[in-house]
């Protein structure tokens, strides 16, 4: 019988204290296998719609306040996340290197995106075969929806390559072209003049 199935037919997941319980043995045995290393999990709920199960700003001090009150020099994190805020993940990798001198990352399932920021800020990264981290894909949020930074850009390059062949500007890019501040560097030759 595996592991899993060990679990699911057992009356421990419909009693919350006894789950608890078992969860607190667990990760007592991935501490003592791993030497004494600190654990923490970060496991977001996958079935919920990304933004509600992604690293955002409102999961920094919870894991600051529970990271702070460890007390060993190396951690294991085990984590599970479609993704999130890159800032977010990079402020964490912040405080955990200021903390400890050696972090680990356990990655069960899915470890996406920002998740995948946070793997490879670590000295080590355990995974297993149906284990995955996922595209760094740097979303902006724009005129009221998210995009792919990488695509939006793409979209522009694409938009100055048209006005620069044909020389004309295509009427339907005003809408979306009207939300941009241009910025060039003092001195540039590519600075918008008037006509």
């Amino acid at each position: 019988m595996s592991i899993y199935s060990d679990y699911l037919g057992q009356p421990l997941a419909a009693d919350f204290d006894k789950l608890t319980a078992e969860r607190k043995l667990q990760l007592r045995r991935i501490s003592a296998l791993r030497g004494g290393r600190d654990v923490f999990v970060y496991a977001a709920d996958m079935n919920k719609e990304t933004p509600l199960a992604a690293i955002g700003y409102s999961d920094i001090l919870p894991i600051t306040d529970l990271v702070s009150t460890l007390k060993s020099s190396a951690i294991d994190i085990i984590l599970e996340t479609p993704g999130g805020s890159g800032e977010v993940a990079d402020d964490v990798v912040r405080f955990l290197r200021g903390k400890y001198s050696d972090i680990g990352v356990i990655v069960p399932g899915w470890a996406k995106s920002a998740g995948t920021i946070i793997a490879m800020s670590a000295d080590e990264i355990l995974m297993g075969p149906g284990s995955a981290l996922g595209p760094i894909d740097a979303q902006m949020a724009w005129q009221g929806k998210r995009f792919s930074a990488d695509a939006l850009l793409e979209g522009f390059e694409k938009i100055k390559k048209e006005v620069a062949d044909t020389g004309i500007l295509n009427k339907a890019y005003i809408p979306i072209l009207q939300g941009i501040s241009p910025v060039y560097p003092p001195g540039s030759s590519k600075a918008l003049t008037t006509p």
